[in-house]
């Protein structure tokens, strides 16, 4: 708006983000928790970028569960991205090694079924086809990815149901992997990877 008129949300929004902005970088217990948040968001999300890039598009509710994705996302309705540096990337972390992002599994059109199943993914901690390939590059079955998951019995879960479907329909994402690969053989390994978790009681909202 002009004449430095703006309406009540926009000035909501700004006081909002720049709270978060300084919060960041802020060397206080107020900093430490924000930055416990912020990475519970990131684990929330389940994407291996951080979601104070631009990659990260601001679609991705919270349900009401996370005030400072809550406040990312108003961010990004404002085409606001934080860039990254060796130091933000620090800021949060997620799962590396991978090659393709389990969610490419889903086509644009899926995009609300993969944010149901994205808990059961990381309480998985399931980020890339790549986990769901055996040594030689072919799809594992449930009953014996579950034992390498500890998944317990029980029937197959809709998520990899789902992916094991789209892989067999479609093998390019296989084969693209074993052309990036530099080795002969799959050696991502679902017993090395793991996230950050921010740790319950251990902090206090002020």
């Amino acid at each position: 708006m002009g004449y430095n008129i703006y309406d009540l949300y926009y000035r909501h929004a700004q006081q909002h983000i720049k709270t978060l902005n300084d919060r960041l970088t802020d060397n206080s217990l107020m900093g430490s928790t924000t930055r416990i948040r912020l990475q519970a968001a990131q684990n929330q999300v389940w994407m291996n970028y951080t979601i104070l890039s631009e990659q990260y598009t601001g679609q991705q509710s919270s349900n009401g569960q996370n005030l400072t994705l809550d406040i990312i996302n108003i961010a990004k309705r404002y085409k606001i991205n934080w860039s990254t540096t060796k130091d933000t990337q620090k800021i949060t972390t997620f799962l590396k090694g991978g090659t393709i992002h389990v969610s490419k599994l889903w086509h644009n059109w899926e995009i609300e079924d993969y944010r149901k199943r994205k808990d059961q993914l990381r309480k998985y901690k399931i980020m890339y086809i790549d986990q769901l390939l055996d040594f030689r590059y072919e799809i594992m079955t449930w009953k014996y990815l579950r034992t390498k998951l500890k998944a317990g019995k029980g029937i197959t879960p809709k998520w990899f149901a789902h992916a094991e479907q789209r892989l067999i329909a479609d093998p390019t994402h296989i084969q693209t992997i074993k052309d990036l690969t530099k080795n002969k053989y799959n050696i991502t390994d679902n017993k090395r990877w793991n996230y950050a978790v921010p740790e319950k009681g251990k902090w206090m909202a002020i």
